[in-house]
């Protein structure tokens, strides 16, 4: 018995040190990943945006190219908007503008006014101040975004939001310390809740193959308009079937449509940012397919044209509605424009719209 003492003492020892050296090394582990994820969190906000956001980091690499290219004078129109701006806005159509204008397309995937306002406010932080902005106002964005649509798709939101615009999201979020905490989390976790952006911009091949994460921003051109492969020409049979089957969900957003609250909050946040900057609006309603028009209600168009009247007085915005500017035969679906319909609109936006404004930098 006497001998046996020793020993347990002696096993016991061992095993607290075992314990303290486990603990030890999961605790250098610890602070091992916590630093890598401040370092990737430093490396996403300051030198990478595009592994924040991919939509936004490629366009900002292409627009500072397309800087680098203007003559000094010349004044720099950015449109902003979603997927209806961004693929139905062509600044390589538009020929030659007033004073050599250089136009780039920040048209966002299902953007709206809550992405739009972020945009903005990012190129001002990167020193880029526009002379004019082109803002597209959408009644599908103007229901839908805001808490909205932040519900609707939270992961989104999440992995898109940096630093400088946790306070302009978590605003719209309806519960703003819940989503201040989601987000926090995930900046704890960057390198699994950004994995997907990640691999599709450094390890694309590391992806399935039949991986759609980065459709977003694929076939982005060097002016910001996105091509897509089935939206080059009008396709008559597809272009029926997508009739047949958005008809009803239309119909139902629109027996419903109001306009949010947290989507007027953020357009008339943009509108005095940019009155503040010193820097023109013009609002735009995109054109739209004659279905999508038809299906439109009356209370829609009011809805939508006294929010407009409101930011005409109160901000003196320009505002050009261009909903009917392109037939049938320009769309690929209800809402998305051709390419070749993209550049038919182009060339009459810059021509109507683009020009006047270049040429009168009195009304500044």
């Amino acid at each position: 018995m006497e001998c046996s003492r020793p020993m347990t003492k002696l096993r016991s020892r061992r095993r607290d040190e075992a314990s303290r050296r486990a603990r030890k090394v999961l605790g250098w582990l610890a602070v091992g990943f916590l630093l890598g994820q401040a370092s990737l969190f430093a490396v996403l906000e300051s030198i990478r945006p595009d592994l924040r956001d991919p939509e936004y980091g490629i366009r900002l690499y292409q627009l500072r190219d397309r800087l680098g290219e203007r003559s000094k004078s010349g004044p720099l129109v950015i449109t902003l908007g979603s997927s209806r701006t961004g693929m139905g806005i062509r600044p390589d159509a538009m020929g030659d503008l007033p004073d050599g204008a250089v136009v780039f397309n920040y048209g966002i995937n299902s953007g709206g006014p809550l992405i739009e306002l972020l945009c903005l406010r990012r190129i001002l932080a990167e020193g880029i101040t526009p002379d004019l902005v082109v803002a597209e106002i959408s009644p599908v964005s103007l229901r839908l975004d805001g808490e909205d649509a932040i519900r609707t798709d939270r992961a989104y939101y999440l992995r898109r939001t940096g630093l400088a615009d946790v306070d302009a999201v978590s605003r719209q979020a309806g519960r703003p310390d819940f989503f201040l905490g989601e987000w926090t989390w995930d900046q704890l976790t960057l390198s699994y809740s950004q994995r997907s952006f990640l691999l599709a911009i450094e390890a694309r091949r590391w992806l399935p193959r039949d991986s759609k994460i980065d459709v977003r921003w694929r076939g982005v051109d060097p002016h910001g308009f996105q091509r897509l492969p089935n939206f080059e020409h009008h396709d008559a049979v597809r272009y029926q079937a997508i009739l047949a089957a958005s008809e009803k969900s239309v119909a139902k957003h629109y027996s419903e449509f109001h306009v949010s609250p947290t989507a007027e909050a953020c357009l008339r946040e943009l509108l005095e940012t940019c009155r503040d900057q010193n820097i023109r609006v013009v609002l735009v309603l995109m054109p739209e397919s004659p279905s999508l028009r038809s299906w439109a209600t009356t209370t829609v168009h009011d809805r939508v044209n006294g929010l407009l009247d409101g930011f005409k007085r109160d901000y003196h915005a320009s505002v050009v509605d261009s909903r009917d500017w392109i037939t049938e035969d320009g769309f690929g679906d209800t809402e998305h424009m051709t390419v070749e319909g993209a550049g038919r609109f182009s060339q009459r936006f810059a021509r109507d719209v683009l020009t006047p404004l270049l040429q009168n930098p009195a009304g500044k």
